[in-house]
């Protein structure tokens, strides 16, 4: 499978990491494919994740507020907004994992921000 660029923003910092997505990953049992698993959220018919070479600093500094203003909602909490580009993006609640004792932080599950943008 292609690895999937995905920016995660979670507890202290800002990753952008490829993983191969596991048809059999869930939030509950990590595949080990990886450093860090997304619950899968519904995410609006026209969207699609923010590729990695499309973040740019604007991106970054919104998905930091997001996650300090709507990071302990539930999982699935979308938060719209659109960036000076005059893209519309989403900024979506999902679970991150990273492996304990690993060097991503925080470890184990967290909530996390990941972004996507209008189609």
């Amino acid at each position: 499978m292609n690895p999937l660029p995905l920016l995660l923003l979670g507890g202290a910092g800002i990753m952008l990491l490829l993983r191969k997505r596991s048809p059999t990953a869930s939030a509950v049992d990590p595949s080990g494919e990886g450093e860090w698993i997304v619950t899968p959220a519904t995410v609006p018919v026209g969207f699609r994740r923010v590729l990695g070479s499309e973040v740019t600093t604007e991106l970054i500094d919104k998905a930091k507020e997001i996650l300090k203003s709507h990071g302990q909602e539930p999982i699935g909490t979308i938060v719209p907004f659109e960036a000076s580009d005059g893209k519309q993006y989403l900024g979506i609640i999902e679970q991150h994992y990273h492996e304990p004792g690993g060097p991503l932080k925080p470890w184990g599950y967290h909530h996390g921000v990941s972004l996507f943008v209008e189609a």
